[in-house]
């Protein structure tokens, strides 16, 4: 029995087993490892291992060189850990040999030595060549972090495994064998993303944790199991090939839900292979690509000779793209309403529509939409775009709301109303929100995070025609309008917006402050999809600062203005000059309400400040405005 202290050097030899030993422990009973200062020599026969009933050993660590003539076999790492570079060299076996020196570790005097188990790269870089070298055996594995590498290729008995874990990206490098037929297992667990530097065959199992880039390079899985994708950003970015398809049931191509599926033998037809190029935050060269969602997708089929199959097929194609309005980094819907939206395909210069049965869907665990269309038969160019027969336009508008402005804070509102659960229980049949007509059912089924109230958004082509288009929207805690998915507007032929948009005056409506609408016609086309209008900005909205309140100013000058809280429709009157505009700025702001409903918790339009509660803080706000006529 090897007692489990620190060893300035410690010489292991002779044939008996040597058997690591737990018997020294910590304060807090945790078991000792072994820590060699200096060199670490096994010689003869020896046999250094915890492998033994009731053993609880922990690694081996050394700080300097390492020889081994013999056998480390334990379930533990023998952990290369110095504060300088070390040397390693022998024809013994290591059963786990670990890597974990920022300085690098050296083989030398030829290597020889063999890895019958795993190889670990955890920090610093393992330094062989060709003439100093080492085995892995058949199955053995390797595990890399983002800190760990390898010089060059290690022989290779046989088949092996590769594991990459850790925080950070990795390139790949020499871990991963050049031969077709030698790479099992792979799997990308690393928290991060992971870049190919080569083509990859995987023969069996595919595990992806990281995201995938395969840009200039293929990834190609032999086997007919299905990558495994773990989390939401799993995935293959670049192109991606399946050697061996199955019938009647679904092939995973880049991600969890991009698939085909091959009803019969028959739709089968030639394909041996597929292969799939999906780019993820890309838009399509090909014209209009930048109106499609930023995610292209081509595939095609191969046959038994190697040659591209264009037709000849039949499938049914699930295809999907990242839907997170919260984060631009990784939304890729362009602004564009999923169920709005379907497959088109690039075919003789222009987009066909792939029609479907079924609206894509939105996973919001996943922040994946996703749709499906069947019998597709023919492969090439995708991009998921608006059905031909739609065109709308993205109109992106800030405006805040007086109650709600919080004091000394530039451009944030409170969100009580969410925060509470309220705003599921807004009334459509009050106004200004029964001037909407066809309020989708599930409007306020999943309200989207950090909203502060319901708003309605007008456009007419003249100050005082019947409005064109009247939209039911979300006011963000920042200022943003936004749809039922977090999304910025996005208005359609069909609603009422002329074919290549157009002029408008903007009003905006809300239940307890002063309506606004634009002094003169607002620009909306596809030239203005990335400009953002300030709809509470004096200088673009009908009676400038008297139609606003000021709820901020800095030294710096800046100002910001809001609607004017207070307003309630109580009468036919005063409706009136509201759904007019007359006099709509300087009218009608009650204080005197608040009393009914006064304590009262719940969603009150004589709630001002929308915090969910009826109180002085309300009153205050009707009465501080009454005055301004």
């Amino acid at each position: 029995m090897i007692p489990n202290i620190v060893y300035n050097q410690l010489l292991i030899g002779h044939s008996a087993l040597k058997l690591i030993s737990d018997e020294y422990r910590f304060q807090n009973n945790e078991v000792r490892p072994i820590v060699v200062r200096d060199s670490l020599i096994l010689l003869d026969s020896a046999k250094f291992t915890d492998r033994w009933i009731g053993l609880k050993s922990k690694e081996v660590f050394s700080f300097s060189t390492v020889k081994n003539f013999a056998e480390y076999r334990s379930s533990k790492d023998l952990v290369l850990s110095g504060f300088v570079q070390q040397n390693i060299f022998g024809t013994g076996v290591f059963s786990n040999l670990r890597i974990n020196n920022k300085n690098g570790v050296q083989i030398v005097e030829g290597g020889g030595f063999v890895v019958s188990e795993k190889l670990t790269l955890s920090e610093g870089e393992f330094k062989n060549s060709k003439n100093n070298n080492f085995l892995i055996l058949d199955s053995g594995r390797i595990f890399r972090s983002p800190n760990g590498s390898i010089t060059f290729e290690p022989i290779l008995e046989n088949k092996i495994n590769v594991h990459f874990f850790g925080d950070g990206n990795i390139v790949t490098g020499v871990e991963i064998p050049k031969e077709q037929f030698h790479l099992t297992n792979l799997y990308a667990e690393n928290v991060g993303e992971l870049y190919l530097d080569r083509n990859v065959h995987v023969l069996d199992s595919l595990i992806v944790g990281a995201k995938i880039n395969a840009i200039d390079d293929t990834l190609v899985l032999e086997n007919k199991i299905n990558p495994v994708y773990i989390f939401p950003n799993s995935q293959i970015n670049g192109n991606f090939r399946r050697n061996s398809l199955t019938v009647g049931d679904t092939i995973l191509l880049n991600a969890k839900l991009i698939w085909v599926r091959f009803a019969t033998k028959e739709d089968l037809g030639d394909v041996v292979s597929l292969f799939s190029r999906v780019r993820s935050k890309t838009f399509h060269l090909f014209p209009q690509g930048q109106e499609k969602v930023e995610r292209t997708f081509y595939i095609n089929g191969i046959d038994k000779n190697d040659v591209d199959l264009l037709k000849g097929f039949r499938i049914d194609f699930g295809f999907a793209w990242r839907f997170f309005s919260d984060d631009v980094q990784i939304d890729e819907s362009n602004g564009l309403v999923p169920n709005e939206l379907v497959l088109q395909r690039w075919e003789k210069n222009s987009w066909i529509d792939v029609i479907s049965d079924e609206k894509p869907k939105i996973d919001f665990y996943s922040n994946w939409a996703y749709g499906i269309s069947n019998n597709v038969d023919r492969f090439g160019n995708f991009a998921i775009g608006l059905l031909q027969k739609y065109n709308s336009f993205v109109f992106r508008a800030d405006v805040f709301l007086e109650g709600s402005y919080i004091k000394n804070q530039k451009n944030q509102m409170t969100t009580f109303l969410w925060s509470g659960g309220l705003i599921q229980k807004t009334d459509f049949s009050k106004y200004p929100y029964n001037m909407v007509k066809n309020i989708p059912s599930d409007f306020l089924k999943n309200v989207p995070d950090s909203i502060v109230d319901v708003v309605v958004v007008e456009l007419r082509k003249t100050r005082n025609s019947t409005p064109n288009l009247i939209q039911i929207a979300y006011l963000r805690n920042d200022g943003r309008i936004v749809n039922e998915l977090g999304q910025d507007l996005s208005f359609r032929i069909e609603d009422g917006i002329d074919s290549s948009g157009g002029e408008y005056f903007v009003a905006i409506r809300h239940r307890n402050h002063a309506d606004i609408i634009s002094e003169i016609p607002i620009v909306i086309n596809n030239q203005t999809k990335n400009i953002a209008y300030n709809l509470t900005d004096p200088n673009l909205i009908e009676g400038g600062t008297s139609s606003l309140k000021l709820v901020y100013a800095d030294e710096q000058g800046e100002q910001v203005y809001a609607m004017k809280g207070g307003f309630y429709v109580y009468d036919s009157k005063s409706l009136d000059k509201q759904l007019n505009f007359i006099d709509f700025y300087s009218d009608y702001f009650q204080y005197k309400e608040t009393w009914i409903n006064f304590t009262n918790v719940g969603l009150y339009d004589t709630d001002y400040n929308l915090d969910g509660i009826v109180d002085t803080k309300d009153f205050n706000i009707g009465w501080n405005n009454r005055i301004l006529k």
